[in-house]
């Protein structure tokens, strides 16, 4: 039942376990699922500190900022997941599914340890972990930030608990470590140290509420309490200041020139409110919400319904504390992500309510339990109501995962549920762009661009159709239109590069792709294209140059080493040639054109066995390939040509 009382240790373990077996059950489907694409291929695929797993020189650039995110542990953690089990979406679902259910289970150990009440503290888990916003956190690969922060972020609360209770000092470092490493995964937590002075209110109890003055109930005084949080503060002080510099360069941080600061403290408190709509009506949930502006009326209205809750908690501050600290963990968690700085094009996410409604849901259930703790009849009717609504939000929660299959279905149901979103179809539009349909991907691109006219993506998305449908004309046209809006647009550029390339005109197209690389050295497909244009041009040392750059950002990419591999060819440095090719087929065992390169530069090494070795596992791909045939008579004569084909 939902009041509290002493359960044994055996009945909290398998309070543990079935609240564990509860979320692998409801998530479970996320193991099939594939990567999105928003996102998810700039955190893992195309990502130079992940894609190679656990390489010490990879990894050693984690502690610099890339792409507007300063979140070393993250990389740490899927480079983890590419160790495990490659490149393969399935591994980094099951990592944020396993890191999900961790979180719920420490919920409950926390609160469990923190009130002694076994029950309350269960039912807080259950309704956080098995609740439909939880989704976007546990679906999306992107978003493994959000559950790796939360997990380190619980072991900081919970041993701070110890810390609270035994004054040791090493429950205290291993709270300000684990703190360390929540901030490290993702700056979410930032406002832990207000949440930790929340903690020393209710439920530590450290401090009590005498009237209006805060009494504390050790001896050290106030203070003191406040000194120890100066550690973490200083944690959350740089740690802000290295997000905000990672995101200002990454252009993340939207200028008020684009979005007013009226318009951003409109959004706030509409929101908030949202938030609470969603956690108590979770049915049309959507993984991106298009910004627009909120009228005076809505901001003030959902301002006065906040600050009546607020009246209304520090009116009951001394007898039902949690209240007051419920209330104030959610508003203060919340502030990183409210949008008064603006990160990204989103009016709010679903996945923004992963730590703050934690208190929402402390409050509420605390509520309930005192409200029903005078009678044993409400205390069953209560524990009855609590189960159904725990049922009903997995059954929403595992329909909501099914949404999460594939950017097609994902996109396709935000389309659905709101209105003018401009970014589920520009993204529907990159997902048919991907499987070729470019009947499809143009519908929802000129859709976008309709929406949002100042919008580049969808125009860089018509222009990219236009150019593989060899329509240089519409293409030049739309990345123009592209530069007309941003000048600097390095996609607009590449395209552009490419326009010139495909007419003949590589002096014009490498000085394009030279641009682009200048404005964007980490962009891999600039360089990619800049060393195709480069070796076009008879110039393969330079060529070579930019296959290297290429492969150092995608060293998974098997197109950039097998021809940083020709190239060198070319050049007659086979002993590094081979090097490549080598990796290719560490990479792929079924490529024959690796196979093929690597038995002819082992050819004109003169080193005859092994590169008929190489040339027969070609032929067993590709038996009937007449080059492979000629090249293997040829090595298998004792005679090289003069001019091998390639």
């Amino acid at each position: 039942m939902l009041a509290s009382f002493a359960a044994p240790p055996r009945r909290t373990l398998l309070l543990g376990v079935l609240l564990v077996a509860a979320c692998v059950a409801v998530y479970a489907p996320v193991r099939q699922f594939d990567f999105i694409e928003y996102d998810d291929s700039v955190y893992v695929t195309t990502n130079p500190i992940v894609a190679e797993g656990l390489q010490p020189a990879r990894l050693i650039n984690a502690l610099y900022p890339y792409e507007a995110n300063w979140i070393p542990l993250t990389w740490v953690s899927l480079a983890l997941d590419v160790q495990i089990g490659g490149l393969a979406p399935g591994t980094f679902h099951l990592t944020n599914l396993i890191l999900h259910a961790l979180n719920a289970l420490l919920l409950f150990v926390l609160f469990q340890r923190a009130t002694g009440s076994v029950w309350r503290s269960w039912w807080v888990a259950a309704l956080w972990a098995l609740h439909p916003l939880r989704v976007e956190s546990v679906a999306w690969v992107a978003e493994r930030k959000d559950v790796l922060s939360m997990f380190w972020g619980l072991w900081a609360f919970i041993a701070y608990t110890s810390y609270a209770t035994t004054r040791s000092r090493r429950a205290y470092a291993l709270a300000l470590g684990a703190f360390v490493c929540s901030v490290l995964s993702k700056p979410m937590l930032v406002t832990l140290p207000v949440l930790l002075c929340l903690f020393d209110l209710w439920p530590l109890r450290r401090v009590f509420w005498q009237g209006r003055r805060l009494v504390p109930a050790v001896n050290e005084g106030l203070w003191a309490l406040l000194l120890e949080k100066i550690p973490f503060a200083l944690v959350a002080f740089l740690v802000s200041i290295a997000t905000s510099v990672a995101q200002r360069r990454g252009g993340a941080v939207v200028p008020l020139t684009a979005i007013s600061l009226a318009d951003r403290l409109s959004n706030a408190p509409v929101s908030a409110m949202l938030y609470l709509r969603d956690t108590l009506w979770p049915t049309r949930l959507a993984a991106f919400y298009p910004y627009t502006p909120q009228s005076a009326a809505a901001a003030v209205l959902c301002l006065v319904a906040l600050l009546a809750v607020s009246v209304i908690v520090w009116h009951w501050r001394e007898r039902r504390p949690y209240l007051l600290a419920g209330w104030i963990w959610y508003a203060a968690a919340l502030v990183p992500v409210i949008g008064i700085v603006q990160v990204g094009e989103q009016s709010r996410a679903d996945r923004y309510t992963y730590v703050p409604i934690v208190g929402v849901i402390v409050l509420v259930v605390w509520l309930a339990a005192d409200l029903t703790a005078r009678s044993r009849l409400l205390q069953k009717a209560a524990t009855v109501i609590a189960a159904l609504v725990v049922v009903a939000l997995s059954v929403l929660t595992r329909q909501q995962v099914e949404y999460w299959r594939d950017s097609g279905t994902l996109f396709g149901r935000a389309l659905e549920v709101t209105t003018d979103n401009y970014k589920a179809h520009q993204l529907l539009g990159l997902f048919f762009w991907n499987r070729q349909d470019d009947a499809s991907a143009t519908e929802h691109f000129k859709a976008s661009s309709a929406l949002r006219p100042n919008y580049p993506a969808p125009r860089l998305g018509l222009g990219n159709i236009a150019l593989r449908r060899q329509d240089f004309v519409a293409a030049e046209q739309h990345f123009e239109s592209v530069r007309s809006l941003n000048p600097t647009s390095v996609p607009a550029l590449n395209g552009l590069g490419l326009v010139r390339a495909n007419r003949d005109d590589l002096v014009g197209a490498v000085e394009l792709f030279r641009q682009a690389a200048a404005l964007r050295p980490d962009s891999a497909s600039v360089h990619y294209n800049l060393g195709d244009t480069l070796a076009r041009l008879g110039k393969p040392s330079e060529a070579v140059e930019q296959y290297r750059e290429l492969v150092g950002l995608a060293p998974n990419d098997i197109g950039a080493r097998l021809k940083l591999g020709l190239a060198l060819s070319h050049m007659g440095d086979e002993a590094a040639a081979i090097e490549q090719f080598n990796a290719v087929i560490r990479l792929n065992p079924q490529l024959p054109e690796a196979h093929y390169s690597l038995g002819l530069s082992l050819a004109g090494l003169g080193r005859s066995s092994e590169a008929l070795h190489a040339l027969d596992q070609a032929l067993a791909l590709r038996p009937d390939w007449p080059l492979a045939q000629s090249l293997r008579a040829a090595v298998a004569e004792g005679r090289f040509p003069d001019s091998p084909p390639r």
